[in-house]
């Protein structure tokens, strides 16, 4: 749509604190940046390496603009630059589980021995992996699959027993069994 979103989703790009920064630290939620309306500056790309990490599968193209954000700024547009059609043979659908271990990955990967930041990384890294397994579970046809995997979520990211939000999704899953 205009605003670069997801098609039939209102999520604007976003950006708490401008680069050069460090996005593999701070809260969650810190930013939103789609990779299909991401534009670099040569002299970025050249600075931090003209490459995408080819260990990566999923997010090589997020390990890139974490090296950029770390050394330079970013400039939002509103302007409609692209969109992401999310579908069942996209990769941020069909393949839930290995796109989050690469995602939880990519943030161990960025450990720089700083107690603080490396504790956030860490912890950053288990929410991604409990995010995929959320994720996963809502896309199981069997009810006996969603509760293993809603189960599993907990195993990365225990707090979120706590949460509303976990809680949601067992709701969800009680309405489509009652169905």
């Amino acid at each position: 749509d205009g605003n670069s979103n997801f098609i039939g989703q209102k999520r604007k790009p976003m950006m708490l604190k401008n680069g050069p920064t460090d996005l593999t630290i701070g809260e969650f939620g810190n930013y939103r940046l789609h990779q299909v309306s991401t534009f670099y500056n040569k002299n970025a790309i050249d600075n931090v390496g003209r490459y995408v990490d080819e260990k990566y599968n999923y997010v090589f193209d997020r390990e890139l603009l974490y090296r950029i954000v770390k050394s330079y700024p970013i400039y939002m547009d509103e302007k409609l630059l692209g969109a992401f059609r999310i579908h069942q043979d996209s990769k941020s659908v069909s393949k839930i589980i290995p796109f989050s271990k690469e995602f939880s990955s990519l943030y161990l990967s960025r450990k720089s021995g700083e107690l603080c930041d490396d504790f956030i990384r860490k912890k950053k890294s288990k929410y991604y992996l409990y995010r995929g397994y959320i994720k996963y579970s809502i896309q199981q046809k069997k009810i006996s699959h969603s509760i293993i995997f809603l189960i599993m979520a907990l195993r990365f990211y225990p707090i979120s027993i706590f949460t509303l939000s976990y809680w949601v999704k067992w709701k969800y899953l009680v309405i489509k069994m009652l169905k």
